[in-house]
C-alpha cells in the first residue's frame, strides 16, 4: 500500500515539474517571438483602449479617475497565463522546444520581424477583397431585381 501511495506521489511530482517546465518553455517561446510579457501587456492595453470607451458610453457619469482605477486593477498576469494556457493546449512540450529553436534562427527572427507588416498588409488586402465581393454581390442582387 505504501508503494502505491509513493508511486502516486511520484507521478504527481513529475507531472507538476513537467507542467512547470512546459510553462517556462512557453514563456521563453513568447519571448523569442516578441510576444513576451511587455508585448502581451501592450496588447492588453490596446484591448482596454477599445473596451473602456465603449463602457464609458454606457456609464457616462463615471469619472475618468474611476476608469483609470478600474483599468489599473486588471490582472495582467492573468492575461499572460491565459496566453500560456492556449499555447499549452495546442503544442506539446517537444513542439514548444522545436519552435524556440526555430525562432532563434535567422529565418525565425525574420519571421518575427516581418509578422506585423505581413498582418497589416493581409488585413488591408482582405478588406479590399471583401469590399469587392460585397460590391459584386450587391450588383448581382440589383441585376436580379432586388433593391436595398
Amino acid at each position: 500500500m505504501k508503494k502505491v501511495g509513493f508511486c502516486i506521489l511520484l507521478v504527481f511530482i513529475v507531472g507538476a515539474a513537467f507542467s512547470q517546465s512546459k510553462e517556462d518553455n512557453i514563456r521563453l517561446l513568447l519571448k523569442v517571438t516578441g510576444a513576451d510579457k511587455l508585448a502581451l501587456e501592450k496588447k492588453l492595453d490596446n484591448l482596454m483602449d477599445t473596451i473602456i470607451p465603449r463602457l464609458q458610453e454606457l456609464y457616462p457619469k463615471v469619472p475618468s479617475r474611476a476608469w483609470q482605477m478600474l483599468r489599473n486593477k486588471i490582472d495582467k498576469e492573468g492575461f499572460i497565463k491565459r496566453t500560456v494556457t492556449v499555447y499549452s493546449n495546442h503544442y506539446s512540450d517537444n513542439e514548444i522546444l522545436e519552435l524556440i529553436e526555430f525562432y532563434k534562427t535567422p529565418l525565425g527572427q525574420r519571421v518575427v520581424e516581418e509578422e506585423d507588416a505581413i498582418n497589416q498588409e493581409l488585413s488591408s488586402a482582405w478588406q479590399e477583397w471583401g469590399a469587392s465581393i460585397a460590391n459584386e454581390i450587391m450588383q448581382e442582387l440589383r441585376d436580379m431585381g432586388y433593391s436595398s
